[in-house]
């Protein structure tokens, strides 16, 4: 055998299968082309999110910037609207329409606490506080002042009096009334005389020389008065109206009805009470009136609100000594919210007043009082321009000299009452001022 022949014999040829690779290598690089495929179709989904949440956006700034300018375009228009209302005086306006609303006032009502009583006024019985000052003088051995409250939360008063005692044969003694103070009035001191004195075997000037041994609890805010008369004299003048604002016996008033009277007397229903001065000031033009005797069948109530527009009736005694004692009443309504020259204590109403009308009350369509009628503006062209200070000046007046007021909110349509009711509501508490002694 040659050598090429084992060449031949020896050479073998070895074939390999490549196809489970090829496929392999195929699917990866199908893959690939997904996944490129998949990522360029995200990005492109990424960028349309982008480019929608852009359109939303500026979507959403247009609608609120135009919000934004239809809320100051109202604001505009509502703001020039309070302001026409604030600055027009309606004559005869549409109580519907009316915006005008009186501001809240805070008005300081009285407040009782308990009597602190100290040790050395004496001893307390029934609310009832008792000084004594020690004499041992002329026979009479102590002067006693009596002062009665009316409860345990009473920080004046309602009655004092004093008065002193000597002994008589045996084991009783002599009692000898010096004077008197009832509530808020002044002093009404005892007219002694020379028979007590003789009585006490002391001289008259001896017997009224205890009258400074009274220990009174005064009030600085009591305007002195004298000693008021029972009936008015025959000179008396009917100087205006007053009306009762509480179970207590107090009138308020015009201060200019009151401020040349030497005695006050306040006629209401047929009877003449005699009134004493409590309280006055000429700034308000207003004072506080106070008789223990009198009595009425009801009060005045005060309204907690006004607003222009209103309609109001005015109830007074004009012209009293020439029209007569019946009470007048005239109808309107509120015009303005300020008085002359832009008061804010006053405001101003279309019911006709005239002299004598000063100082009654002007109610409201509930029969609540809202002013104090007080004067008119009168002249050439003028017609039905009148004042009357705000009921709220009245409440701030009588709490501030601790008078006791009493106050409602305004009702509805069903408890407004026509002008013949509110008369007939006014009426029982409203009356005559009678001045004399000028």
């Amino acid at each position: 055998m040659s050598h090429s022949e084992n060449e031949k014999e020896s050479a073998s040829y070895i074939v390999n299968n490549y196809d489970a690779v090829n496929s392999h290598i195929d699917e990866l690089v199908s893959r690939n082309k997904l996944i490129t495929i998949l990522g360029l179709e995200r990005i492109a989904l990424l960028r349309s999110k982008r480019v929608y949440f852009l359109l939303v956006g500026v979507g959403l700034f247009i609608l609120l910037s135009s919000g934004a300018v239809w809320l100051l375009y109202k604001t505009f228009l509502d703001s020039d609207s309070a302001t026409s209302e604030r600055t027009t005086i309606i004559t005869v306006p549409d109580k519907n329409l009316s915006k005008i609303i009186e501001k809240p006032v805070y008005i300081e009502k009285p407040v009782y606490i308990p009597i602190e009583i100290p040790v050395e006024l004496g001893v307390v019985n029934d609310f009832s506080i008792f000084r004594t000052v020690e004499v041992n003088k002329d026979g009479f051995h102590n002067v006693v002042t009596g002062l009665k409250f009316e409860n345990s939360k009473s920080t004046f008063p309602s009655y004092q009096w004093c008065y002193t005692s000597f002994p008589r044969e045996g084991p009783t003694s002599y009692k000898i009334d010096l004077g008197n103070k009832d509530g808020l009035s002044i002093v009404q001191w005892t007219d002694l005389k020379s028979a007590q004195a003789l009585e006490a075997k002391v001289e008259l000037s001896q017997l009224i020389a205890l009258k400074d041994n009274c220990k009174f609890m005064d009030n600085e805010k009591t305007v002195k008065s004298t000693v008021p008369q029972s009936e008015p004299p025959p000179n008396s003048s009917k100087s205006g109206t007053g009306f009762v604002v509480n179970e207590h016996g107090n009138v308020l008033t015009n201060e200019h009805v009151v401020n040349q009277c030497k005695d006050i007397f306040f006629n209401i229903h047929g009877v003449n009470y005699s009134m004493v001065l409590m309280w006055k000031d000429d700034e308000m033009d207003l004072a506080i009136l106070k008789s223990n005797n009198l009595i009425t069948p009801s009060y005045a109530i005060f309204s907690e609100q006004m607003r222009s527009g209103e309609d109001v009736v005015a109830l007074g005694f004009p012209l009293g000594d020439v029209l007569g004692d019946d009470l007048k009443v005239t109808k309107g309504n509120i015009s303005a919210m300020v008085g002359y020259k832009s008061d804010p204590d006053f405001f101003q109403f279309t019911a006709p007043i005239q002299p004598g009308n000063s100082g009654g009350p002007l109610l409201n369509e509930y029969g609540l009082v809202v002013g104090v009628n007080t004067a008119a503006l009168v002249g050439e062209g003028l017609q039905n321009i009148n004042f009357a200070i705000k009921g709220t000046v009245g409440q701030q007046a009588l709490g501030l000299n601790s008078v006791e007021f009493h106050t409602e909110p305004n009702g509805n349509d069903e408890n407004s009452l026509d002008a013949a009711d509110l008369v007939k509501v006014g009426g029982d508490y409203t009356g005559q001022i009678i001045c004399s002694g000028f």
